[in-house]
């Protein structure tokens, strides 16, 4: 498992990813910038897209052959890595990890037609840190990053479901991911404390977690907060009021 792992690390993208508890669908394509849609296609997936730890996920249209090599690699492990933070709180109780993960989709009426912009509202009021930026490597570029106090709430942009509720993706801290149609996610970063659960539908303006600075080496408590249409980062400056 060790061998495989460095092994795909060491080639940039690698040609799949092994789920780990706690992970989905949409945390997945969320790491590696893609269109949840692609990998479910490319992984013959149906809604509500449930995963079992130690699936293999291909990453491209052309990776079925090393996906199928991998789960023969890594099948049965024996002690799956965590991926919750221990140093976040959840007003409820954590689920216990299961053999699938998944969630139960809503009925569309409660979330925004495929073909219509959500309205989009502020999640936080503080400073502006950091501004997208289309040509950064680093996460900073990919959305905004918002200065404010330790605790303070942090709102649904929109209205939607959440997808997915953790601290797996690496320099995220404590992260949501909201689904607010086919096309459109929001995500909500560095969070102290998160306050929904994956699959909870939220309401437009609903408190759903607490400003921190989880995943971040500063102590200054802001938020990151992104903007996806079809898998790829946008401005959310073009879309907030």
């Amino acid at each position: 498992m060790l061998f495989l792992t460095a092994l795909i690390q060491g080639c940039g993208r690698p040609p799949f990813h092994i789920v780990r508890p706690g992970e989905t669908l949409y945390s997945i394509s969320w790491r590696y910038d893609q269109d949840f849609h692609d990998l479910a296609s490319w992984n013959e997936l149906q809604p509500p897209y449930a995963l079992k730890p130690g699936q293999a996920i291909v990453l491209s249209s052309d990776g079925r052959a090393g996906a199928d090599t991998g789960q023969r690699a890594v099948a049965a492990p024996s002690s799956p890595t965590p991926t919750t933070n221990p140093g976040a709180t959840n007003p409820r109780p954590a689920a216990k990890p299961s053999s699938a993960r998944t969630y139960i989709p809503v009925p569309v009426t409660q979330v925004a037609p495929s073909n219509v912009r959500p309205d989009w509202r502020w999640p936080v009021r503080g400073k502006l840190v950091h501004a997208f930026d289309a040509q950064s490597k680093g996460i900073e570029g990919r959305g905004l990053d918002i200065a404010g106090r330790d605790g303070d709430p942090v709102r649904s942009a929109a209205a939607g479901q959440v997808v997915y509720s953790g601290s797996g993706i690496p320099s995220y801290g404590n992260l949501l991911i909201i689904k607010h149609n086919e096309r459109y996610l929001s995500a909500y970063a560095y969070n102290r404390r998160l306050l929904v659960r994956e699959g909870d539908v939220v309401r437009d303006g609903q408190i759903i977690a607490e400003m921190g600075s989880s995943g971040i080496a500063s102590t200054q408590a802001m938020l990151h907060f992104e903007i996806r249409l079809n898998g790829k980062p946008v401005d959310p400056r073009r879309l907030l009021p």
